[in-house]
């Protein structure tokens, strides 16, 4: 946000009632030290309306300091929470005090009820609205206070007790005191609901506390105004009995006497009575799935309620009905059928403020009034280079009203194309006054810049380096040449020889040569180091080296700049020399050539028959020093002497980087340019490196615009350097062609029908297959090929990163990224509830004989037996929910065991191929320690790779089967006998894994500390079995035998488990659970209580994996 001085910014204000009220600015920026991560700033939300005003949609974005601190939300329908009866809710004749915070939705419902021992409710009948009771059945007693509740508002409600008087207290001031010598027993306590489940609470409660022997209040008071502690407010922390509804979770607590049980689907929500301090600005889009409805837009720099269309130029009008306020979760909607009608189905994307990915502006008008040729020029804070820019007159759609668009695929700052439309790119200097954006500035020409009319511009990062020149050759005779230099003489040390390339089609290309020919070309592979791209076949990279040649399997993307890296690492006598693309290992040979010769040729090999048709740029020789010797991730910035580790006084060339083709950071001697290559100025090779400021080290970027031209192929490959969860897509070269934009909350799958919005029409959600998201970006289907991949047009984008294992806000508690639950006999979503999306999930009726159902989110219907290797689908997966999954009727005799993608887990959909040495990225940002392969096509095996595996050595060469009892075996065409790094995983040949042209998917898990722990033991054939230690508590113990004739066994907390008779599923079969088991578990791990050797057998090796 800015504050320019032409234009005033006007910060909307909330006020909470009884806690201080005032005014909270929005913008309160984190110390520039604070990490963010991609969940801090972006989500896309799902709910379907209840026509109810004031409920707070809690993403978890920070919008403003409202409203602060965690609740559970009730929804008048079904739920509520209750607790069994205990001692310490025995209060006798002594002293107590109740207490909570309340945001009420509806006209009347329980509070607190602890049966016959006495309630708080509110209530409305008899012309009487909203009247808070205190009531005692068994003492047939009740006292109701004068003061009407108003709704949509957090209220404290305390009841204390005091030497036989009682006082209710709201919002701190007196409202009820009674004598009151009833003696309390023990009772089941009840939330939000009477004992029988009826008078249910529509709203949320925060903070509740329950005080044994201690009249914390009996005069007026002034409530906390931060979370409560056992010890706030005059506490003794013995008495306090219990505190919950103030956890990320329906059923956590801080204190508690017994479990709480959830009844219905109440939700968890960062939505609270407090006032935050970390609240920043943002925008709220909202749209209805279900029916014909507006794309409703609010921000906070405009102010709530003011609300504007991406399908229309009309402009801003108030809307009370549809937003009332933003909140430190997210916001509130109203009653309006645009953002809340009663069973309609909504979606929402929130995106914060935040340097290096989205600000707002504001601004006035001041046509020529400022510079003669009414441009204006306009302060943001994005502290980067926009990458695409949304411009809307808000006050009269009268003239220049549409939403005019800037976007760095464009390719001119002339054009635009309009949100609100179906137009191709359209060209005018006074749209943006011909002038690029800068990190600090934007520029609007005098369509933009009405004398007197109001704005507002939404500016997303993701804009180009400053530095971003090539070579272009041509391929006929164009080509640079140095003359033979010891620099290049790399003798039988180690070396490398990196870059990035762009071809426009699939014609064999030379990338380099080095030879003992003058000018480097030369026809022959003794003496000489090359690289090329040949076309034979599907194509292939080819490594001329050491008097020979070899080559790999590789598809480019055309025009798109691709990395190549050729390094010989190690000792004479033993190096290896390996060839990387994109980071990724595509060759490694033994190679102990001595390279004494120094003749270099950039953009050719071979003479003149295979010289470079594309462009090549940012070349750089580093001699003595092997900079890559596994996979990587290449660099996201220009090189310099010292980047990647680079030691300054080795690199001898950095070269295709400047403003004229010659140019060079170091160079051994003058570069001579053959034929008349030329320099190519503002490609997309590197993004401004200042929206690289994410993730744990402030190094990552989550905003991607860019533009690709179609080809009506299936496949078609974007590369983003990651996968995003939000796509927004727009052909500019035809009219007629509607935005699209599709994100993986609603369903965007491999293979599936995946569901689109047109931002710029009112039309209600449809399916399509428009291809799917991958770990490095996105691929284009065939059928999309009148959509987003029409073949010769050019399409220009906007994506969001999805929450990955480097921009991902780490996990604090195992609860955050696995869930386990029975149904609910729901026909809705979620029948399972989660509290988190839920990405990958087991099925089982556990009581009887049952299929072990497996699916995940990125498959879609796509389902496989766990105990077989059988293909299947059902219609019951259902994913788009941020805190469950399923909508099949299934009852509590199903359960459901569910995890969310984090660093310790991840799925992977991927094409195979058949063929040895397959490298697939994933984005765990950890080694996967366990990884369970499907092929989805044909009823394979599930093929296990497992770290324990062979007792923990050279794990990569063994192989074990989820549905299969036997052993694990000795073989290369399932893992090529290559272990898995933090950036891929490798495949042999094998089917079960690789199956030619078939859909596969792979589910991989990492240990993360206080989380998940994969490991294995040895047996010791006694009835006190080993320990293992987890450094947590588990709550889901999965172990199978590496030698034969043992099952894949799992356990849980839910069904049994650390208390004897652990309740035992054998995921490879049918059958129903047995309970003969005994796994006593502890605060550090569990210990195998059993001499079976299935558990325990004498010098045998087991495989686990653990959750918290």
């Amino acid at each position: 946000m800015n504050n320019n001085s032409w234009f005033k910014k006007e910060m909307p204000l909330q006020t909470v009632i009884g806690f201080g009220g005032g005014a909270t600015g929005f913008g309160v920026h984190s110390s520039s030290a604070s990490k963010v991560y991609v969940d801090d700033i972006f989500s896309t939300f799902l709910w379907t309306g209840d026509g109810i005003s004031g409920r707070s949609i809690s993403n978890g974005i920070k919008l403003s300091d409202n409203n602060a601190g965690n609740s559970v939300y009730l929804d008048g329908s079904s739920d509520w929470l209750s607790i069994p009866s205990s001692s310490d809710f025995a209060f006798g004749t002594g002293d107590f005090t109740w207490e909570a915070w309340f945001y009420l939705n509806d006209d009347g419902s329980y509070l607190i009820n602890f049966g016959d021992n006495g309630n708080l409710d509110y209530y409305t009948y008899g012309g009487i609205t909203r009247r808070l009771r205190y009531y005692n059945s068994t003492a047939s007693h009740h006292e109701d206070s004068s003061t009407v509740l108003s709704l949509n508002t957090w209220y404290h409600i305390a009841t204390s007790r005091s030497s036989g008087t009682t006082k209710v207290f709201l919002n701190g001031t007196e409202k009820l005191s009674f004598t009151d010598n009833h003696n309390y027993g023990a009772q089941t306590l009840y939330l939000g609901a009477t004992s029988v489940g009826g008078s249910l609470l529509t709203g949320n409660i925060s903070n509740l506390r329950i005080v044994k022997g201690q009249a914390l209040y009996t005069s007026n008071f002034t409530p906390s105004t931060e979370a409560l502690t056992t010890t706030s407010q005059g506490a003794t922390a013995s008495n306090v009995k219990l505190l919950c509804c103030n956890k990320t979770t329906v059923t956590g607590s801080t204190v508690t006497p017994g479990t709480i049980t959830k009844h219905g689907d109440p939700l968890s929500q960062g939505f609270g009575p407090f006032t935050g301090s970390d609240g920043k600005g943002g925008l709220a889009w909202m749209k209805s799935r279900s029916t014909g409805n507006v794309n409703v837009l609010f921000d906070t720099e405009r102010g709530a309620n003011q609300r504007l269309r991406s399908d229309s130029d009309l402009a801003q009008n108030t809307a009370d009905l549809l937003q009332p306020s933003f909140t430190n979760s997210g916001f509130t909607v109203g009653s309006g059928n645009e953002v809340n009608g009663s069973n309609n189905e909504y979606a929402s994307w929130t995106f914060r403020e935040q340097k290096g990915f989205f600000d707002i502006v504001t601004y006035t008008g001041t046509g020529n009034t400022i510079n003669g040729d009414g441009h204006l020029d306009l302060n943001h804070s994005l502290n980067c280079i926009p990458g695409c820019m949304m411009v809307k007159r808000t006050d009269s759609n009268a003239s220049y009203a549409d939403w005019y668009v800037y976007h760095r695929g464009l390719g001119a700052t002339s054009k635009a194309v309009f949100l609100n439309t179906t137009d191709a790119a359209a060209s005018h200097s006074s749209y943006w006054n011909g002038t690029a954006p800068t990190s600090s500035q934007f520029t609007v020409g005098e369509f933009l810049n009405v004398n007197g009319a109001t704005y507002v511009a939404y500016l997303f990062a993701g804009g180009k380096s400053s530095n971003n020149n090539a070579v272009n050759f041509d391929g006929t005779d164009d080509r640079l040449t140095f003359a033979d230099s010891s620099d290049f003489n790399f003798g039988t040390g180690d070396f490398t020889v990196e870059g990035w390339f762009a071809k426009p089609h699939a014609a064999s290309t030379g990338f380099f040569q080095i030879s003992d020919t003058t000018g480097g070309l030369k026809a022959s592979t003794s003496d000489s180091l090359a690289l090329r791209y040949n076309a034979s076949g599907s194509g292939k990279i080819q490594l001329i080296y050491n008097d020979t040649s070899v080559q790999a399997n590789y598809s480019y993307t055309p025009d798109k700049f691709t990395h190549f890296a050729v390094c010989r690492l190690g000792t004479v006598g033993s190096s290896l020399t390996k060839v990387f693309i994109d980071g990724v290992e595509l060759i490694s040979q033994s190679d102990t050539k001595d390279y004494n010769f120094g003749n270099l040729c950039i953009g050719g090999y071979y003479v003149d028959t295979s010289l470079m048709d594309g462009k090549i740029a940012n070349f750089r020789v580093v001699k003595g020093q092997a900079l890559y010797t596994s996979d990587f991730t290449p660099a996201t910035e220009v090189y310099t002497t010292s980047s990647r580790d680079a030691e300054s006084d080795k690199v001898k060339l950095i070269c295709c980087n400047g403003s004229t083709t010659t140019a060079a950071t170091v160079t051994p001697g003058t570069i001579t340019a053959v034929g008349d290559p030329t320099v190519s100025t503002g490609e997309s090779i590197f993004d401004d490196p200042d929206s690289f400021v994410f993730g744990e080290g402030g190094d990552q970027n989550v905003i991607k615009t860019g533009s690709y031209i179609g080809n009506s192929t299936a496949n078609h490959q974007i590369y983003l350097g990651w996968e995003p969860q939000w796509w927004l897509v727009k052909n500019i070269t035809d009219s007629g062609s509607n935005w699209q934009l599709l994100d993986s909350m609603r369903g965007w799958v491999d293979d599936g029908n995946d569901q689109y919005f047109a931002p710029n029409n009112t039309s209600q959600e449809y399916g399509y297959n428009f291809g799917n998201p991958t770990p490095t970006g996105f691929n284009l289907s065939s059928a999309s090929s009148n959509w987003q991949n029409v073949s010769g047009k050019t399409y220009v984008y906007i994506a969001i990163r999805r929450p990955d294992g480097y921009v991902e806000k780490p996990s604090e508690v195992g609860t955050e990224v696995f869930a386990m639950d029975t149904g609910a006999s729901s026909v809705n979503i979620p029948n399972f509830d989660s509290g988190f999306p839920v990405d990958f999930a087991f099925l089982i009726k556990p009581a009887t004989t049952s299929y072990r159902y497996t699916a995940t989110r990125l498959t879609g219907t796509w389902t496989a037996y766990a105990n077989a290797g059988t293909n299947t689908t059902w219609s019951g997966f259902n994913w788009d929910s941020n805190v469950g999954y399923e909508d099949g009727n299934l009852d509590s005799t199903w359960q459901s065991w569910m995890w969310k993608r984090h660093i310790g887990f991840d799925v992977v959909p991927y094409e195979g191929t058949n063929r040895n040495n397959l490298k697939i990225p994933h984005s765990l940002n950890a080694v996967p320690e366990m990884m369970i392969i499907k092929n989805r096509d044909a009823n394979e095996n599930w093929a296990v790779y497992h770290k324990g595996l062979n007792g923990g050595t050279d794990p990569q060469d063994y192989v074990i089967r989820l549905n299969s009892t036997n052993g694990e075996f000795d073989h290369n065409e399932w893992w090529n006998d290559t272990a898995p790094t933090s950036t891929h995983f490798t495949l042999g040949f094998q089917g079960e894994t690789n199956g030619f042209e078939t859909s596969m998917v792979a589910m991989l898990f990492s240990s993360v500390e206080g989380v998940s722990k994969v490991g294995h033991y040895t047996g010791n054939g006694s009835a006190t079995g080993p320990t293992v230690t987890l450094g947590f508590a588990p709550r889901l113990i999965i172990i199978k035998g590496t030698t034969g004739g043992t099952n894949w066994f799992l356990y849980d907390t839910l069904r049994g488990l650390g208390s004897g008779n652990d309740q035992r599923l054998d995921l490879n079969d049918t059958g129903n659970q047995s309970s003969s088991d005994d796994l006593d578990t502890s605060a550090t791990g569990f210990q195998v209580i059993s001499t079976w050797d299935q558990l325990n057998g004498s010098g045998q090796d087991y495989i686990y994996y653990a959750h918290a």
